[in-house]
């Protein structure tokens, strides 16, 4: 996509009039290869000549840009302030499509400006103008950011392994869904499978517990096998599609190309990406609404609060995440007036998680007994301590005390510029 295309798009000068195709696929749990379906799929159309952008709505983990070895250096966070156009934030990978690096936020539009949410809206009008195919590859789980890009999409793909915890998280997902009132297809990808059997099996008994308990119909997409050709591709950090278009897991998806190519209609001008986000700019929360959420909120305490810092964490670099956690030990220290760890039990952690070597050990403790003689006006030891101390470290030898004996004679004489024993005393000594 050049930056003349984007440009016309955007302007609304394009005389494309079908809008592009929009496939959320997500999973409810992490570890099922969402990503590597997402990433091979896009290339499988693209192969089929369409045009194809695969959006990475998973600010935290990025897993798009590894599966194809590419480092992205910019992200739609600049293209957001206004730094950067949407032609230069777009990332060409290999196999003909484009990628557009997530940014944080962007999903739930928790921390995005009237500005920023316009210009959010923009790029969505640019890219289902200038694509056959939008492919978002969502974060795992049921979050807020995720039910949004698949009430967004047109259709919904969930990829599920033939674990049974895949398969009551992608449960837990359509439930929370069908309650929100989506009633648009949903398709389901069994990865991992032994064979085609086993793969049928997994889909009639997750699509059947949908059907009885959510009352809520799931179709079936297609399935990919084990395959040690996927594993190889992904340590190459290449598309399996690409590296063995002969393998089982490679036929498997083109066939699932196919049969979106057939299957899935395209949509209406009232039936847009853009539609649900301009919809959901401009849609206000009623005051029940939003006293019920702030309700919920506070009864789940603290435990939202805690889902919300981990999430918060996880999504931010060492220091960012440093400077968060020194602000909330300064906020507990402003109310109870002590830390919320003692002072032995954070230097014990460090020391077992660290593994610290002797030198780093020796350089603590040689901090902690300066810090302690600033403080206090007095050593650590007095001299009966510091004497019994080097008594117990030369162990009786006779030759550490001599040594010794040896050292603070010169140190003495050094210091006061005279002998520690006079000659009276070293002749009654040596009689």
């Amino acid at each position: 996509m050049d930056e003349d295309a984007v440009s016309r798009s955007v302007q609304g000068s394009s005389e494309r009039t079908r809008r592009a195709q929009v496939i959320s696929i997500s999973s409810g749990k992490g570890g099922v290869g969402k990503s590597n379906v997402a990433a091979n799929l896009g290339i499988a159309l693209a192969k089929q000549g369409h045009r194809v952008c695969v959006i990475d709505a998973d600010s935290s983990l990025a897993n798009i840009n590894i599966l194809l070895g590419i480092l992205p250096k910019l992200t739609l966070s600049d293209f957001l302030n206004g730094e950067r156009s949407l032609a230069e934030i777009t990332l060409k990978a290999p196999g003909g499509i484009h990628i557009l690096p997530a940014a944080s936020g962007v999903a739930d539009h928790a921390e995005l400006s009237p500005v920023q949410l316009q210009r959010l809206s923009k790029a969505f009008q640019a890219l289902e103008q200038d694509y056959d195919y939008l492919i978002v590859d969502n974060a795992a789980g049921i979050g807020k950011g995720v039910r949004h890009f698949i009430h967004a999409s047109h259709y919904a793909v969930l990829v599920v392994s033939t674990e049974p915890t895949s398969l009551t998280d992608a449960f837990a997902l359509i439930k929370v869904l069908t309650q929100q009132g989506f009633r648009r297809p949903i398709y389901t990808i069994v990865n991992m499978a032994t064979d085609f059997t086993e793969a049928m099996g997994q889909f009639k008994r997750f699509a059947g517990t949908v059907e009885r308990f959510l009352h809520t119909r799931v179709s079936f997409l297609g399935y990919l096998p084990k395959d040690g050709e996927v594993l190889r591709a992904v340590r190459r950090q290449r598309p399996f599609v690409l590296e063995t278009p002969e393998c089982p897991a490679s036929r498997n998806l083109l066939t699932m190309a196919h049969a979106i190519q057939r299957h899935f209609s395209h949509p209406g001008e009232d039936n847009s990406f853009l539609a649900y986000w301009e919809k959901l700019r401009y849609e206000e929360p009623d005051a029940t609404q939003s006293k019920e959420i702030i309700d919920r909120r506070k009864h789940a305490e603290p435990n939202f609060a805690l889902h919300e810092a981990i999430q918060w964490i996880n999504s931010s670099d060492q220091t960012q995440a440093r400077q968060f956690i020194e602000l909330l030990m300064d906020r507990y220290n402003e109310r109870f007036g002590e830390l919320p760890l003692s002072l032995e039990d954070t230097i014990y952690r460090q020391l077992e998680l660290k593994g610290f070597d002797a030198r780093q050990i020796k350089h603590l403790i040689g901090a902690l007994e300066a810090l302690y003689e600033k403080q206090h006006q007095r050593p650590l030891h007095d001299l009966d301590e510091s004497i019994l101390r080097l008594f117990v470290t030369l162990d009786g030898s006779k030759e550490k005390m001599e040594h010794l004996a040896h050292e603070l004679q010169e140190i003495y004489g050094k210091k006061f510029q005279q002998p520690l024993f006079g000659l009276r005393a070293v002749r009654t000594a040596s009689q």
